[in-house]
């Protein structure tokens, strides 16, 4: 908690540098602690501030490790890295004296009286830790303390994955990469580093989760055409902080997307909501797949379905079947748009997030070409964000489909809008 206060604090001004901030605390690491959370948090802002405040490229870390550990107490130590100017071995010494700032601070014209590191080492003495440093000009900088803490009585025990689910973990930062392997060890989760987005969709997993770094989201066009849509359940982690920006990303990807300096707890709720998702999709489709096939009449609605996800597909065709209706499926959006082009139709289900032209451009496009007569057209996702429902259903969709929903949701919503229409439209024919 007093780690992720703080980078979420500094997160802001690292992102507009385009540094990496990564925190590695291994799973093993007691996280309930009695001491002075204050002290400590004033300790590490000052560290990493400093940190930020003179590395121009790559990266900031805070990593925690154990030293000693018996029943009741347990020894930490804290250390800062940086990739940045590094501080003259002449000016080392002078670090923590009151009022010096160094010939290193005024000559990239740094702000401050020198005060912060004086602090540091006066509240670290006072809560009986040391600190130290070491540097090297042009390479970085690394501060380090001890500190020791009572554990806590009856400590809550952190919440787990269900069922030790296997994630697989991209990441080319290689700090980064270690420090979310430990964050998913202590979720509960079996975690297998991958270095080849193409090749996740071959291996048997449960979860994704991709970090990106500034060069990844650089060449967002690339990335999209690497990620397949066959992947697991999905979770995306973005350098970024301000929500729209990471709502552009999530429409862009067709991802669930956080910020990378999300809190682990953040991290666990995304992942465990999309496991669960999969996992009753998963059980739909078995359900429905130990069912006798139907053959719909001749003269039965059409309806059609694009999902860019075959075995979300292939559930929806086979209820609908079940249902009484005919079916045709498309994987893109300009599948659809072929298959409406072909003949009479009553109704489309859309899927939101496909790639090339989305549902809610194919919508767009169904409205031009068909006017007011346009069937019935239904959006579907798993997106919560509200804007996306919001831009479905403001003159584009007909409704709004979350999900995952049951056959029955499905099979009235679908009734319900194809009455509808055949009334209206033989209303206009009357009065024609």
């Amino acid at each position: 908690e007093v780690i992720e206060s703080t980078l979420e604090l500094l997160a802001p001004t690292a992102y507009q540098k385009r540094l990496e901030l990564v925190r590695m605390i291994p799973p093993e690491t007691p996280l309930q602690l009695r001491g002075d959370p204050l002290r400590l948090r004033q300790v590490l802002t000052n560290l990493l501030s400093n940190a930020i405040k003179f590395t121009e490229s790559g990266s900031v870390s805070i990593e925690v490790n154990t030293q000693a550990q018996d029943e009741r107490d347990v020894g930490l130590s804290f250390i800062v890295n940086d990739t940045g100017i590094g501080i003259p071995e002449s000016e080392v010494t002078q670090l923590f004296t009151a009022y010096a700032r160094g010939r290193i601070s005024t000559r990239h014209h740094v702000e401050g009286t020198g005060l912060g590191l004086a602090i540091c080492k006066k509240l670290l003495d006072l809560m009986g830790g040391e600190i130290h440093v070491t540097s090297k000009v042009g390479k970085g900088t690394r501060f380090g303390f001890q500190l020791h803490f009572r554990l806590q009585k009856n400590a809550v025990h952190r919440p787990q994955l269900a069922s030790r689910p296997r994630v697989l973990l991209y990441d080319t930062h290689p700090l980064s990469n270690q420090a979310w392997r430990s964050c998913l060890a202590r979720m509960g989760a079996e975690v297998r580093v991958i270095d080849d987005l193409e090749a996740a969709d071959t291996l048997q997993a449960d979860a994704v989760m991709i970090s990106l770094s500034e060069r990844d989201l650089s060449q967002l066009l690339e990335l999209q055409h690497r990620l397949p849509s066959t992947l697991p359940p999905t979770l995306v982690l973005a350098p970024r902080i301000e929500r729209q920006a990471l709502r552009h990303l999530s429409e862009a990807l067709y991802r669930r997307v956080l910020s990378k300096n999300a809190r682990e707890k953040t991290v666990h709720l995304e992942l465990q909501s999309l496991l669960q998702t999969a996992l009753k999709q998963e059980s739909n489709a078995r359900a429905v797949s130990h069912r006798t096939p139907v053959t719909p009449p001749t003269d039965a609605a059409l309806v059609l379905v694009a999902d860019d996800n075959r075995i979300n597909r292939r559930l929806l065709v086979t209820m609908l079947n079940q249902a009484g209706f005919r079916t045709a499926e498309a994987a893109t959006g300009l599948e659809l748009l072929d298959l409406a082009a072909r003949g009479v139709w009553h109704a489309a289900l859309l899927d939101i997030h496909m790639p090339g032209l989305d549902g809610i451009e194919t919508a767009a496009r169904l409205r031009s070409t068909y006017g007011e007569s346009v069937a019935p057209i239904i959006a579907m996702s798993a997106d919560v964000m509200p804007d996306i429902r919001n831009q479905a259903t403001q003159g584009l969709m007909d409704d709004f489909l979350m999900k995952p929903f049951n056959e029955q949701q499905l099979v009235d919503l679908l009734r319900q809008h194809i009455d509808r229409h055949e009334r209206r439209t033989r209303a206009k024919r009357l009065k024609t």
